[in-house]
């Protein structure tokens, strides 16, 4: 039976091989995986000598090449005592390193230690609800990092990488709901529903319901702005801010009912959605098709949904080879 003494003692080294094969079967189940991690952490707590120090196990490492290192005996005269040739062979330096790699994986690793990572694939969306009650929908190609531990006690911080609809819970504390992205902008909240899109083409917030503050740099310097229902945030070149107001929220949340609203988007962008949303490579054959607008409100199960509705409204031909689509005006 895999209990957490056991796996203590795994963490120690001090396990048997078949001990050691049955855990790794049991971890297979994802239901206990949590367990795994709760006791690592609860481990590392218990036993701070477990964080590496990479310069101190790499000389202990070295030393212990040095004494093991292969003796090659070469006979003088009549002696008989080997003489021990110096520097490392090949084969050591290859154990060294991948020693070295051994230490620096586990402590990179960390991060899936720490974090719940829920992700969603190409075309696909995804319902979360966290510890706290709050429910989260991503959007396709999108990612969200909850912590695995005290998500709710002290914080709530979560880290978004894509498109996600937040419905967030107030708690009797008032205690703060965090969104934070990598496009150096922050969304913090009490209990609200609101959109953040955060790609590399850029950020946006969108305010349905309560209250939240935005954070952000640019050029250099912290600024904060504080949204109200409706209003739209969106982060430009150098995260440069642009602040509309009275705009329809769900709109921007409308990829949880599978639905697209476009208002006035060039086809060159809706092509950089497809890319984002469903992976596919877009070509157009003439920059004068590539600036025609999309105006409307469509509902798409798939990429070839949008593509159908696309080629019926514009009255082009949509031409896709596997992971490719070009959009060609008919002559």
């Amino acid at each position: 039976m895999i209990n957490k003494e056991l796996v203590f003692a795994h963490f120690a080294g001090q396990i048997t091989p078949l001990q050691k094969r049955l855990i790794e079967q049991w971890l297979q189940d994802e239901a206990n995986q949590e367990s795994f991690y709760r006791w690592l952490v609860e481990w590392e707590h218990l036993s701070p000598s477990y964080a590496p120090e990479l310069d101190s196990a790499l000389d202990r490492y070295v030393r212990h090449m040095e004494a093991t290192a292969p003796v090659a005996a070469i006979h003088v005269g009549t002696g008989t005592e080997p003489i021990r040739r110096g520097g490392f062979s090949r084969r050591w330096l290859a154990a060294a390193a991948v020693f070295i790699g051994v230490i620096l994986a586990g402590w990179l690793g960390r991060e899936r230690i720490w974090y719940q990572t829920y992700q969603t694939a190409f075309g696909e969306t995804r319902s979360i609800s966290l510890p706290d009650g709050s429910k989260v929908t991503l959007n396709a190609n999108s990612e969200l990092q909850v912590p695995r531990f005290g998500f709710g006690d002290q914080t709530r911080e979560v880290i978004l990488f894509g498109e996600a609809f937040f419905s967030v819970t107030h708690q009797v504390g008032n205690q703060k709901f965090l969104v934070k992205t990598r496009e150096n902008f922050n969304v913090t909240v009490l209990g609200t529903e609101f959109t953040v899109y955060t790609r590399t083409r850029g950020g946006k917030v969108m305010l349905r319901r309560g209250k939240v503050q935005l954070s952000y740099t640019e050029n250099r310097h912290q600024k904060e702005v504080m949204l109200k229902p409706g209003d739209l945030a969106t982060f430009g070149n150098q995260n440069r801010l642009q602040l509309r107001s009275h705009v329809e929220p769900e709109k921007y949340s409308a990829f949880t009912e599978r639905r697209f609203v476009f208002e006035d988007m060039p086809l060159r962008e809706f092509g950089e959605m497809l890319t984002e949303n469903y992976g596919l490579q877009v070509e157009i054959s003439t920059d004068s098709l590539a600036r025609r607008t999309i105006v409307g409100s469509f509902r798409a199960d798939n990429a070839d949904d949008l593509l159908n509705t696309i080629s019926e409204l514009f009255g082009i031909r949509v031409i896709r080879d596997k992971n490719t689509v070009r959009f060609v005006e008919d002559q």
